[in-house]
């Protein structure tokens, strides 16, 4: 009697190929290789506050790329807290010689708009707001969402208008089921964001408002009231604009904004023609 006929793995057919291992990748192996290499810098020399940022970052992005259980996570966190206890070592020195510690490189005292400013131009409370924020990212990357919450709100008690970290803070605390902190923090970035740097603040708001409209003490009618002069303006800055690139940063917020008047539309008052 013929024995049936065992079936074979996906891939092993003829002409086919085996799966490419994710090890093949070139990029990931060049951020891997990246990440040995700052280490080695870091390691060298671990007074040197930006070879430690340099490394804890590498590492950061790369659980932020590369979701592979946190591999790096251990060593990023510990470098992190080294160099917060070194920045806040350096800010009491300052205190105790009576020099700011709010003033960047370039003489300004303004840590909300240091967002976008390197870490060496930074003053030292822009420098620890940007860490802790770091790694607050970190810590909501590994699901550690309470030590990730208190990360933001560090950052916060040295700049109550870092947005970075209050934006990251409320998308933190949906997670945790803390509604109307997370609608206190989001108001407060879509009310003092300028540069319409944190768009998502938005969805976020929306998040809530689905989840709970009664944690939204202003409800609906705070994200509409801000989209009525938005999108206008939004469209009216892209309509006639060629770069891709400026094109892409443009619309990425308006497919947010527009995605939460759908919403509206949609679930709140059923207009379904409007959505």
């Amino acid at each position: 009697n013929k024995q049936p006929t065992q079936a074979k793995p996906p891939g092993s057919g003829s002409g086919s190929s085996p799966p490419k291992s994710r090890e093949s990748d070139p990029k990931r192996h060049a951020a891997k290789e990246q990440i040995k290499e700052f280490k080695r810098i870091y390691e060298q020399d671990k007074t040197s506050l930006f070879n430690a940022i340099q490394y804890a970052e590498a590492m950061r992005m790369w659980s932020q790329t590369y979701f592979d259980g946190g591999s790096f996570d251990k060593d990023a966190i510990q470098v992190f807290h080294e160099i917060i206890a070194q920045i806040n070592h350096g800010r009491e020195q300052s205190k105790i010689n009576g020099i700011p510690t709010d003033v960047s490189a370039d003489g300004s005292q303004n840590v909300p708009k240091e967002l976008r400013t390197s870490y060496q131009e930074k003053s030292l409370d822009g420098l620890l707001c940007a860490i802790w924020t770091s790694l607050g990212k970190l810590y909501f990357m590994a699901n550690l969402f309470e030590p990730s919450e208190q990360a933001y709100t560090s950052c916060l008690d040295v700049e109550p208008l870092y947005l970075d970290a209050l934006n990251a803070r409320g998308s933190t605390r949906i997670v945790l089921g803390k509604y109307s902190e997370a609608a206190q923090d989001f108001a407060k970035v879509i009310t003092k964001d300028e540069e319409h740097l944190f768009s998502d603040a938005f969805s976020g708001m929306v998040r809530i408002l689905e989840a709970d409209e009664s944690a939204v003490p202003f409800g609906w009618d705070f994200v509409l009231s801000r989209l009525e002069s938005l999108i206008p303006q939004f469209e009216s800055t892209l309509e006639g604009q060629t770069d891709p690139r400026y094109i892409s940063a443009l619309s990425t917020p308006m497919r947010r904004y527009h995605h939460a008047l759908f919403v509206y539309n949609e679930r709140k008052t059923k207009d379904y023609d409007a959505a």
